[in-house]
């Protein structure tokens, strides 16, 4: 016997070679260590001396697996001398897996056990989209972790505010503030927000998502107006343009060690600025056209 038990993505697979007979049956249970009512068997059949077999876990919970392989001596076809022979004693079966004292143990001639440690997976959070008109303060669905607000609202140009509060009723970031037509991404870092006051004389619409769903900057980003960027890269300068209106424009490097404010200015801005090469979020407050582009 020459048996491999591999797991990949949720999915068990036994496979293996042997001198066994065709028609032999290989024996496949796995049992989950904590929760009896999960579990799967199956009888494997030898064919050209080989035996392949797979499971899919992916339904499991997490926590220890047991894999278990096994020859039993009935699982033998009973019309092969082998069958015969195992009684008779002239033939013999090697390996550490082997039933110690098969004069007394006959009827499993092979065991294996394999365990393997069921990670939690935990699903992508999936956008939650809250729309409305005028003022409203409400509650939101967040994800655990860093997440962004896709912010659309104030087509007739009044003012229009968007402000974050934590379960306390402490304010925790002023998201946005404009009496412009607004369409832009915003960065909650702190993850402390857990309910949004609006402040709108029309209709608004508010995504909230997991970073993970931010664009993606390799090289270089066009952009407009407010944006939230995932950087891929590492290195250490970025040229940056924008701001031909003369509005109000910032660029922020978020790395490992912390922020870095690359420009904050209220005039049309070209210029070459360095970056931690950690940076792995630019958060861009803008109302018009940017690029960013890293060399």
């Amino acid at each position: 016997m020459d048996p491999t038990v591999s797991v990949e993505q949720d999915m068990v697979m036994l496979e293996g070679t042997t001198n066994l007979p065709d028609g032999s049956l290989v024996s496949f249970e796995l049992d989950h260590e904590e929760d009896l009512n999960v579990f799967d068997n199956a009888k494997i059949e030898v064919e050209d001396g080989s035996f392949y077999h797979e499971v899919d876990i992916s339904g499991y919970p997490a926590g220890q697996v047991l894999i278990q392989s096994f020859i039993l001596l009935n699982d033998l076809p009973e019309d092969d001398a082998l069958y015969d022979g195992i009684f008779m004693k002239d033939y013999v079966f090697v390996g550490e897996d082997v039933s110690e004292d098969l004069e007394h143990d006959r009827k499993t001639l092979y065991y294996d056990l394999v365990t393997y440690e069921k990670e939690e997976v935990i699903p992508p959070f999936e956008a939650v989209t809250y729309a409305g008109s005028g003022d409203d303060f409400f509650p939101i669905e967040k994800p655990d972790g860093i997440f962004i607000l896709r912010i659309d609202g104030n087509s007739a140009s009044r003012h229009f505010a968007v402000r974050g509060f934590d379960d306390a009723g402490n304010a925790t970031k002023l998201f946005v503030n404009t009496t412009d037509s607004y369409s832009g991404t915003v960065l909650d870092l702190e993850v402390h927000t857990s309910y949004l006051e609006v402040s709108a004389a029309g209709d608004w619409e508010i995504v909230i998502d997991d970073l993970a769903a931010a664009s993606i900057m390799d090289e270089s980003y066009q952009g407009h107006g407010d944006d939230v960027l995932l950087y891929l890269g590492s290195s250490g300068v970025a040229s940056i343009t924008g701001n031909s209106a003369e509005r109000h424009f910032a660029v922020k490097a978020y790395h490992s060690g912390g922020r870095d404010l690359l420009v904050n200015t209220t005039d049309n801005y070209a210029g070459t600025v360095r970056v931690d090469s950690s940076s792995f979020i630019f958060e861009i407050t803008g109302t018009g056209d940017w690029e960013i582009v890293m060399e």
